[in-house]
């Protein structure tokens, strides 16, 4: 049933997101032409097209945004509620479809946004040393920074994703706590998010502070200090990346719950 609500979910969605990256496309073609034919000169026509072509690329970041709490407010808390809700699905299960299909369209849009300046930024001999250069990187980031290129790149796509899965969680789990209230839910909800961003801020400071503490009471009973300086530096980063994605994982599963939670045994489509 997961898999339906994904298609449903990457359907009705599409009908937004596809049309705004057919009109990127086509205006990043027709600047790059005029960058071709006109580089010295900036017409009118170039103008106007430039400035179509920024509208839609911040327009695609601006859906994005929208339609993840449009999707979340209006598909599971509006109107439509009361029908999804019947459906023979879990709420843990909505959720998911409505998570993975968020990030999907969020990173989407990063790769085609980002594709889409580099055609307009970099010049055709440029973009066909791309690969030798990105090669060359990849290739010596172990001797430069003591890093394994292909580890370090898994985990900053882990990274990356949770950050992007806990920004997602912390607006749905703010949308249904103000749904708790009878009257005013966008105001609450929007009141819910400046208190779960200052919990999470919180809660990550305090943790920060204790550190200190906490690695002097290791060190004192299993030699932490010590055994941190016999490894080397490729280990503590890949430590640090590992730490970080801990960190993201592990408030977007409170949030996951708590939302979970709320539209399990707290549901109010009142």
């Amino acid at each position: 049933m997961l898999g339906k609500l994904l298609k449903y979910e990457v359907r009705a969605t599409g009908r937004t997101f596809l049309p705004l990256f057919a009109v990127l496309f086509l205006f990043t073609v027709i600047n790059k032409i005029f960058f071709i034919i006109q580089p010295h000169n900036f017409s009118l026509p170039q103008g106007i097209s430039m400035t179509v072509y920024v509208i839609t690329l911040i327009g695609i970041f601006v859906a994005t945004l929208l339609i993840t709490i449009q999707r979340f407010y209006k598909n599971l808390l509006g109107d439509e509620g009361y029908l999804m809700f019947t459906l023979p699905v879990r709420p843990w299960q909505l959720i998911t479809s409505k998570l993975i299909v968020s990030a999907l369209w969020s990173v989407v849009s990063c790769i085609v946004a980002v594709c889409s300046i580099m055609v307009m930024a970099i010049g055709l001999d440029d973009l066909r040393d791309f690969p030798a250069a990105w090669r060359f990187i990849w290739q010596n980031m172990d001797k430069w920074f003591g890093l394994s290129p292909l580890a370090f790149f898994i985990e900053l796509v882990l990274l990356m994703l949770a950050g992007l899965a806990l920004s997602i969680l912390v607006v749905y789990l703010s949308i249904a706590l103000g749904h708790q209230l009878n009257s005013k839910k966008l105001l609450g909800s929007f009141g819910a998010f400046l208190v779960v961003t200052t919990a999470i801020q919180t809660v990550t400071m305090v943790g920060i502070s204790l550190l200190p503490h906490i690695g002097h009471w290791l060190d004192r009973g299993f030699g932490f200090y010590r055994w941190m300086n016999t490894l080397s530096v490729d280990t503590v980063a890949h430590m640090g990346m590992w730490f970080g994605i801990a960190y993201e994982v592990f408030f977007s599963a409170v949030c996951f719950f708590g939302t979970n939670y709320l539209l399990t045994k707290r549901l109010n489509l009142e």
